[in-house]
């Protein structure tokens, strides 16, 4: 087999097929010539000066009509209007100038005319003179004056689509269309309102004040209900936008949009001569013929059918001339697939396509049993070519063989994970507790400073077990296999049980500082003490002593002298009794001086004694839920239960009932994935496809 390289996919094979001879029985084609231009053919034909974008009585709305503002509208005079449901400005523009000049305004609108009562300008000409009847279904757009002696209707292609032509109406079609505009008017409005003050304020309609019938079917224009059939019977080109294309009597010409639905009826016409083709002229459904020529303009409740005089019928004739002149799309029977170079719709596809060079088909994939069978592996069956394609390229993919569904993960692969996110496990905790022990040697070494010496030393040992973790952490015992695993783990635990005693040595150091700062703080507790103890002393033994001894003295010598003086015996017994009571607290006050004397000497004879009992208990690092420092612990694992298999060196391992697969995913692994599977003894395969 050949040496491949890359990922391991499917191996894609192809077989190549000239169509070019094959014929498309019928379809819609794209004429060569008509390209996207800017502009239809005939707006690119009406541009020119010498038609001066018109073929009279046929005129393109906004290039050279105007409204009919220049008109005078005498007092009293009527101005009549329809709005169907996509009117051109040019109406309302002259129905306000009307109502301006004094004209009495019959507007015929769609019911969602002014549905928020200002309407189009209406709203802020108080003295004008409009009454606005609307009704559902208005087929077209359309102004009249002077009762009906003047009158344009404005044509479009439908009732979706803006007008784009405008139609000046023959004297007697503008006295049939006076007659449907008053029928319309009169008979079938839904509501009413009147101009004056305020919004309009729609409600039900007045009673007519006369009839207005429908113009009969003689007439050059009528209106027909749904479902009336308002075609004629014979007619040498029609144009149909939708539905069905009736057989009419010497029919040599059908303008109707391509599509794929109904293209069985037209090859039908095409097989009887009858030329079949589009092009965009914005023109209602028509039916022309060299002795007249018939519109029809339709919405979903009436048909209004125009039958056109002699001098429209030529216009009409002219326009339909140069539309196909070079129509955009033709529809063709058996067309040879060489003869094609524009967009094709056929028969029952929902949009056009283009002809395809070469076309590339997919077949089902092929599965062979082992990797060495692709290369020459053939599908099946091939899928048809669609009919547009000159040339394809079957081509399909070769699977290699795969993991089949329902595949777990083999357990030796779970054992060794586990083993592995215990250790890193295990390690991340080291590094916690090697941070928490950084942070606490900063809050001690703010502390005491007298630990400076001793926190360098932890510093430097933390730093040697964090380059060890470094170590342990850059590997996995999955990594080195069953034989370095054991010795691996157990490095781990000596870095444990090293951290646990690095963090146990300065805690321990914490605690001498804060010993040794407590029996600072008792000495000099004991010292200030002894000090004032015999400041105190030194006070009763030169001063309050001798003073109250001398006090007593005294007077002990006045009672014995009181016999000696020259007072009457009362008086005598009285200062004997004074005197008497103030010895007495004489002798009171030098004996507490004498009980004090003796405690201060006794407290001067005590000796200073530390009392290890008062001191606070260590502190610093993450606090825990009992207030201590929080150090994440670490959880012995022992190291006897490493696997006996080494993971494979490459691939994944998976177990599919009872059955071992090795998954490789590069080509390059190829051969170490023979080698390990023959020793897991697994079937080597690609992976599972992706969903």
């Amino acid at each position: 087999m050949t040496a491949m390289k890359g990922a391991i996919t499917e191996i894609e094979l192809t077989e190549k097929m000239d169509r070019s001879s094959t014929r498309v029985s019928m379809a819609w084609v794209r004429t060569a010539s008509s390209q996207p231009k800017k502009g239809a053919p005939w707006q690119l034909a009406l541009s020119q000066p010498s038609n001066s974008n018109r073929i009279v009585p046929f005129c393109l709305i906004g290039e050279d009509w105007k409204a009919p503002t220049s008109v005078r509208f005498p007092w009293g005079e009527t101005f009549l209007a329809m709005l169907g449901p996509r009117p051109p400005s040019d109406i309302i523009e002259a129905m306000l100038d009307a109502a301006d000049q004094g004209a009495r305004v019959y507007l015929l609108a769609s019911p969602g005319f002014a549905s928020d009562g200002n309407g189009p300008g209406l709203r802020d000409r108080k003295s004008a003179r409009v009454l606005v009847r609307r009704v559902d279904g208005l087929p077209c757009s359309a102004w009249l004056s002077h009762r009906g002696k003047e009158a344009d209707i404005f044509l479009g292609a439908d009732q979706k689509m803006p007008p784009r032509w405008r139609l000046t109406l023959s004297p007697n079609q503008a006295e049939a269309f006076y007659r449907i505009f008053l029928h319309l008017f009169w008979h079938e409005a839904e509501d009413e309102s009147f101009t004056g003050e305020g919004p309009l304020k729609f409600h039900a309609p007045s009673e007519r004040p006369f009839d207005a019938p429908r113009p009969g079917p003689r007439s050059c224009i009528r209106l027909h209900s749904e479902g009336e059939e308002p075609w004629p019977r014979k007619g040498q080109v029609m144009v149909v936008r939708r539905g069905e294309i009736p057989d009419l009597q010497g029919m040599n010409v059908v303008l109707t949009p391509p599509g794929g639905i109904g293209q069985k009826n037209l090859a039908a016409k095409v097989s009887r001569g009858v030329n079949v083709a589009w092009e965009e002229t914005w023109l209602p459904d028509l039916v022309w013929e060299d002795s007249g020529a018939s519109l029809k303009l339709e919405s979903a409740k009436y048909r209004l059918v125009l039958d056109l005089d002699e001098r429209q019928t030529s216009a009409l004739g002219q326009l339909l001339q140069t539309a196909l002149e070079q129509p955009t799309w033709r529809f063709q029977l058996d067309i040879p697939l060489s003869k094609i170079s524009g967009d094709v719709w056929l028969p029952d596809s929902e949009k056009a396509t283009s002809p395809v060079a070469e076309l590339s088909l997919s077949c089902a994939p092929v599965a062979v049993v082992s990797l060495k069978e692709m290369p020459a592996a053939i599908p099946a069956k091939k899928p048809i070519p669609p009919v547009l394609a000159r040339s394809v390229m079957w081509r399909w993919t070769v699977a290699p063989p795969r993991l089949p569904a329902g595949a777990m993960e083999d357990p030796l692969a779970a054992e060794w994970r586990r083993l592995d996110d215990s250790m890193n496990q295990r390690l991340k905790r080291v590094r916690e507790r090697l941070d928490a022990i950084r942070e606490h040697e900063g809050t001690i070494g703010k502390a005491f400073k007298l630990l400076a010496g001793s926190l360098l030393g932890f510093g430097q040992s933390r730093e040697k077990l964090l380059k060890r973790l470094d170590e342990l952490q850059s590997t996995t015992p999955s990594k080195v296999g069953p034989e370095a695993a054991p010795d691996l783990l157990t490095r781990v635990r000596e870095i444990e049980q090293e951290t646990e005693r690095l963090e146990g040595n300065l805690t321990e150091a914490e605690r001498k500082a804060k010993e040794e700062q407590e029996r600072q703080k008792q000495e000099a507790e004991w010292k200030a003490g002894q000090e004032k103890a015999r400041s105190e002393l030194e006070a009763i033994e030169k001063d309050d002593l001798p003073r109250n001894i001398q006090e007593r003295s005294k007077k002990e010598a006045e009672i014995v002298g009181l016999g000696g003086e020259s007072l009457i015996p009362k008086d005598i017994e009285a200062r004997r009794r004074k005197l008497e009571n103030d010895l007495e607290r004489v002798r009171k006050v030098i004996a507490g001086l004498e009980n004090k004397k003796a405690s201060l000497r006794d407290r001067i004879a005590v000796p200073f004694e530390f009392n290890p009992a008062r001191q606070v208990p260590v502190s610093g690092g993450k606090k825990g839920k009992e207030g201590g420092r929080f150090i994440p612990q670490a959880t012995p694992i022992p190291v006897d239960n490493v696997p006996d298999e080494a993971l494979p060196g490459t691939g994944q391992l998976f177990l599919v009932k009872d059955r071992r697969y090795l998954v490789i995913e590069r080509w390059e692994q190829l051969d170490a994935g023979e080698s390990e599977a023959a020793r897991l003894k697994a079937n080597l395969v690609a992976p599972m496809e992706a969903k």
